[in-house]
């Protein structure tokens, strides 16, 4: 019995350790690329890439079929069962996607700015 509570023990700091991962990446405090390219720890080796990139805001399930599909990857491997290369050219298509998110988050927020003088003469 006591086995079984210490498993369920070290089950629940993994799933705490990855939820606190994900809100990170959530929160850009840390990006997919940083993870896949850092030292990896115990915790992580068998979280499933796509609940990593799930937690990338913006990347969609057609984003990740085309990321795997590039990375000559399976859909659902874990950070574990990745070579070097596909770590590698994940972490790539992450970081470039991330940066190309936030492009396209600025322009779009320019875009749909509301015009103070418009308003104002509307008023008048």
């Amino acid at each position: 019995m006591e086995q079984h509570l210490k498993a369920l023990q070290q089950a629940n700091l993994v799933r705490l350790a990855r939820a606190d991962l994900k809100r990170a990446i959530k929160a850009r405090e840390v990006t997919a690329a940083e993870v896949l390219l850092g030292e990896i720890p115990d915790w992580l080796e068998e979280m499933r890439v796509e609940d990593l990139c799930n937690a990338v805001p913006r990347f969609s399930w057609r984003h990740f079929q085309r990321l795997m599909q590039e990375a000559k990857a399976g859909l659902a491997l874990t950070v574990f069962g990745l070579t070097p290369r596909q770590r590698l050219v994940i972490a790539e298509w992450l970081a470039e996607w991330e940066v190309a998110a936030d492009e396209r988050h600025r322009a779009r927020a320019r875009r749909h700015r509301p015009r103070t003088d418009s308003v104002r003469r509307r008023a008048a």
